[in-house]
């Protein structure tokens, strides 16, 4: 992993030294999605750098967490702002972005990705049961085009910016009575091997 100075945070993230593992806390009420123009979530946690886009060639990370509440999720997200004004959190609303992970849902863990233009694209694929808490991701660029992988354990013209990094999120409280215990203290995402190669 890079020095940390290269890396920015943004919804309460805080950067990691340079060990090649870090956690992220996702709080509850925290999701990158999309549903319209009014209803347009950016509150994730998030560790990212900004570069310009034609210089990004692949973000790959392996993720783990005790996914157990419906909706959890982490894993990897590219941005991309206005040009003009790259800069977060002013520069959230309307943002183009992919994200690639592990999320849980109906009980299970699968392994999704969202694309996001005017409105959020979900798909998912089901997990292994025996390694559904641990997978690693990829993101490529090939010309102007990405393309996500994901495995489980055992155009090049002048762009604007993009930011690639990684996410955690809690949508939801865990079931049961309130409290610390139940989802107030929130889901501690943990990522390992976080690997970023840009053209020099």
């Amino acid at each position: 992993m890079p020095s940390s100075t290269q890396w920015q945070t943004l919804n309460g993230a805080t950067a990691p030294s340079d060990d090649s593992s870090f956690t992220i806390t996702a709080p509850t009420d925290t999701d990158i999605w999309r549903r319209s123009d009014t209803d347009d979530v950016f509150t994730a946690p998030i560790l990212y750098r900004t570069l310009p886009s034609q210089k990004f060639k692949s973000l790959t990370v392996t993720i783990f967490a005790p996914w157990k509440t419906q909706y959890d999720q982490g894993g990897l997200i590219l941005a991309f702002p206005n040009p003009s004004n790259p800069t977060p959190p002013e520069n959230t609303k309307g943002l183009k972005w992919l994200k690639a992970g592990i999320e849980f849902f109906s009980n299970a863990c699968v392994l999704g990705v969202v694309g996001t233009d005017r409105y959020s694209d979900w798909s998912i694929s089901p997990m292994k049961a025996e390694f559904h808490q641990k997978a690693t991701f990829r993101v490529v660029r090939e010309g102007e085009g990405l393309w996500v992988y994901a495995k489980q354990e055992g155009g090049e013209g002048e762009l604007g910016p993009v930011w690639v990094g990684v996410y955690a999120a809690k949508p939801k409280k865990d079931e049961g009575i309130g409290g610390e215990e139940n989802g107030e203290k929130g889901l501690e995402v943990t990522f390992s091997d976080l690997e970023l190669e840009v053209e020099e």
